[in-house]
């Protein structure tokens, strides 16, 4: 695939930001991954927010609750029924 540059914070070391390219329909786009906001869960850093840059938009994910290891019920993965 595509080469990914990563770029870490000096004073944390956690991982800060993400370039790399994707193949589309339309061809190659740029993607630009931030991630912040990190908090611990469970010993471990994770970020609460991500924000997503392309040519064609920026979209911003905020997590409000994230959760390890947690059961899920296996009707969600349930194919659904066709009407």
């Amino acid at each position: 695939g595509e080469p990914e540059k990563h770029y870490f914070a000096i004073d944390t070391g956690l991982l800060i930001r993400t370039d790399t390219n994707a193949d589309t329909p339309q061809g190659k786009l740029a993607i630009e991954m931030s991630l912040s906001d990190y908090k611990d869960l469970d010993g471990l850093k994770v970020p609460y927010t991500l924000r997503q840059v392309t040519p064609a938009f920026t979209a911003v994910l905020k997590f409000s609750e994230v959760k390890n290891n947690v059961a899920i019920d296996d009707a969600k993965f349930a194919k659904p029924n066709a009407q």
